[in-house]
């Protein structure tokens, strides 16, 4: 090749470069314009006394998103003997569209909603009728009218109102669910429950109560994280064919066998004893099979009772699912409130978020009302009806962990940014976007020449989800919406 083309070439890549730089520029200008900034980020002592008796960077306490998970050996051989065993034709395609559904779904419209619209509608084709007053009709006419705008409001609300109904989980369509969402199940739980034991350390859970528990796949996940602990799950289903495939995978596939995990019992009715309580309890992917928001709020009652330690609640990342997961946290917090009693705290109700909000305030994606969930991205390994192809793919998903007790600041991480999206890292510079303390969306670039090499590297080791290892020197004069961050970040892109 020619020294004219190599230059070409050159000129190029380095041209193209700078559009890619300037068009990041701007978009992260725009995206961050409306967040609070924050200039005055440092190391947190604690993660700085770690590095310093060498501790590496990409292992910071920070760290709690888990890499590469993938199924357990046993479940997967499960699966793939069940697959070979009940042959279904075209189960990829009816297993996606069962999928698209579920992503697609939304919560049930209240009964005071449909009936106000209703009267809305009820009034409007009255004017359009050209009828001022019903009591200037005769008996019949008010009769025929009456019929005639029950069945237009009715027609009316049909079209505008979502039509919600529960999924009856069959055989069928428990065998579809297996082969679309096992994997993607396994790994929603598998990624929350790492952070718990990657920040609670001393914490072991002896007993289970796995609400919805449909393939048991967190009881797989509670096992991978915590192999020796658990002596009890307690799995509850209304589904008798989701609880014969989930027992189904704990023998292997096959009925005669064992189940591979000791203690596990399946139930289809939530047990009216409060008395008992466990030490983790787990609700996946199944608020939404409720009827209504107090049937959702009654329930999120019914098992922060159950629960002795940690209250895990998981949805689709949607706006839906996170709906779902802020209305069940706000009532938590509530309850938490409510229990400072006149003559003390009430320690069974006494609880706060351990994750992913830093602290115990309004939620500041349901207070800016941009219609954009707090959501996190998990990557999982898809299943194939060929046990030798391997095929990746990312789903989203919105959850919150409640624990009881109050607050404690000594354990790690408890006062730490949660990042919120992902992470930018061009040249010289990170671009973080978190939920802070104070209970409010904060954009940071961070330098190594402003904010110290350690600072750098620990940023630039994190990703979505992960917990930035920062403190803010004074939060008080610590924030400013101002434009001046743009000046920091043209400092951090000229060369040296």
């Amino acid at each position: 090749m020619s020294k004219a083309c190599i230059t070409l070439n050159l000129f190029r890549i380095l041209t193209k470069k700078w559009i890619i730089d300037r068009r990041f520029f701007i978009k992260s200008f725009r995206c961050a314009s409306d967040l609070a900034v924050n200039h005055r980020i440092v190391l947190d002592p604690l993660c700085e006394e770690k590095l310093n008796d060498g501790l590496k960077h990409k292992r910071h306490d920070g760290i709690v998103t888990a890499k590469r998970v993938s199924l357990p050996r046993a479940l997967k051989d499960a699966t793939f003997n069940l697959i070979e065993k009940y042959p279904v034709s075209d189960l990829k395609k009816k297993s996606d569209d069962l999928v698209k559904y579920l992503w697609s779904r939304r919560v049930p419209v209240e009964s005071d909603v449909i009936l106000q619209q209703a009267k809305q509608l009820e009034l409007q084709f009255i004017k359009e009728e050209g009828v001022e007053e019903l009591s200037e009709l005769s008996l019949e006419e008010r009769e025929v009218l009456e019929n005639k705008l029950k069945s237009k409001v009715l027609l009316t609300l049909r079209k505008k109102i979502y039509h919600w109904e529960p999924i009856r989980y069959d055989a069928f369509r428990s065998f579809l669910y297996l082969f679309g969402r096992l994997s993607f199940d396994y790994n929603a739980a598998y990624q929350v429950f790492y952070e718990i034991s990657r920040r609670a350390v001393d914490f072991a859970p002896k007993s289970v109560f796995h609400f919805g528990s449909g393939l048991g796949t967190t009881i797989w996940a509670c096992n991978s994280i915590w192999p020796t602990s658990t002596s009890e799950h307690f799995c509850c289903d209304v589904s008798d064919d989701m609880n014969t495939l989930a027992r189904l995978l704990l023998q292997g596939g096959r009925e005669e066998d064992k189940m591979c995990i000791p203690g596990v019992s399946f139930r289809q009715f939530f047990p009216p004893s409060q008395k008992i309580k466990y030490d983790l309890v787990v609700c996946t992917f199944s608020l939404n099979e409720l009827p209504s928001r107090d049937e959702r709020l009654k329930t999120i009652e019914a098992l922060w009772r159950k629960t002795e330690e940690f209250l895990v609640v998981i949805e689709n990342g949607t706006n839906t699912g996170f709906s779902m997961i802020a209305d069940a946290r706000d009532f938590v917090l509530k309850v938490n409130q409510n229990s400072h009693q006149a003559d003390g705290i009430n320690r069974q109700a006494e609880g706060y978020v351990f994750s992913p909000c830093p602290h115990d305030k309004d939620c500041p994606r349901v207070s800016r009302e941009d219609g954009t969930p707090c959501n996190f991205e998990i990557s999982y390994e898809k299943l194939s009806q060929s046990n030798s192809q391997k095929e990746m793919e990312k789903g989203r998903i919105s959850y919150v962990v409640l624990r009881k007790g109050s607050r404690n600041a000594q354990i790690a991480g408890s006062s730490w940014p949660r990042i919120v999206r992902p992470v930018s890292t061009p040249s010289k510079c990170v671009h973080l976007r978190t939920c802070t303390t104070s209970g409010q969306l904060e954009y940071s670039v961070i330098t190594a020449a402003k904010h110290g090499r350690d600072m750098y590297w620990c940023a630039r080791a994190c990703q979505w989800g992960d917990l930035l290892p920062a403190a803010t020197p004074d939060e008080a004069d610590s924030t400013s919406t101002d434009s001046s961050y743009c000046e920091e970040f043209r400092e951090s892109r000229e060369p040296n």
